[in-house]
């Protein structure tokens, strides 16, 4: 991306995210965001397909700083530079608290939050590389871990948000993995078998 693509790029997402920091989600049109990063409607649409995708890019904007501080998890503690994965999550929601409070609080299309969960499960995917390698439960995969695990934080995340909640990032963070610890680790080992009443793949 040459100097300029990726400076009108981060204008457009900057100006959008100062209009969605004052008005609703759906009261923004694309013509205020070219207009308020000095581009036309035809500019805008050489690098956003339209409102949803420019929205779903600001939150990587936002997320960026966080996913890029994050290492895979070490399996013998669970923790990525010495701390919880969701810790850099918590951390990120906790510094953008109003970003991500009009995320969880406006008229938002729902196939952002499906994509939204999709993303954090494929970033637990991701991360957690060394304990795929060591999974062995032979109905359910690993996928399932990181759904599973996505769609939790999320809804934690939506309740603090929408409570006005305040919280210790790595604290929360630690708590939330000694819920989430047991069940992965009782995924090592030898192969385990599908619940009592589930037929087995």
């Amino acid at each position: 991306m040459s100097d300029k693509i990726e400076k009108n790029y981060a204008s457009l997402i900057e100006s959008f995210l100062r209009l969605f920091m004052a008005k609703d989600y759906s009261e923004i049109t694309v013509g205020e965001v070219s207009d308020a990063a000095g581009m036309t409607r035809a500019n805008f649409y050489g690098y956003f397909t339209g409102k949803d995708e420019l929205l779903w890019k600001s939150f990587r904007y936002v997320f960026l700083e966080s996913r890029e501080t994050v290492e895979e998890l070490d399996p013998s503690t669970l923790l990525s530079d010495g701390k919880p994965l969701t810790f850099y999550l918590f951390e990120n929601v906790r510094k953008n608290r109003d970003f991500y409070r009009r995320i969880f609080g406006q008229s938002i299309p729902s196939e952002f939050h499906s994509k939204l969960q999709d993303f954090l499960a494929a970033e637990s995917y991701r991360t957690h590389a060394l304990l795929r390698e060591r999974y062995a439960h032979k109905t359910y995969p690993y996928e399932f871990v990181s759904h599973y695990l996505s769609g939790a934080v999320l809804g934690l995340i939506s309740h603090l948000i929408r409570r006005d909640i305040d919280w210790d990032s790595e604290l929360l963070a630690g708590w939330f993995t000694s819920l989430a610890a047991p069940g992965i680790l009782s995924g090592f080992g030898k192969k385990s078998s599908a619940p009592k009443g589930e037929s087995e793949s």
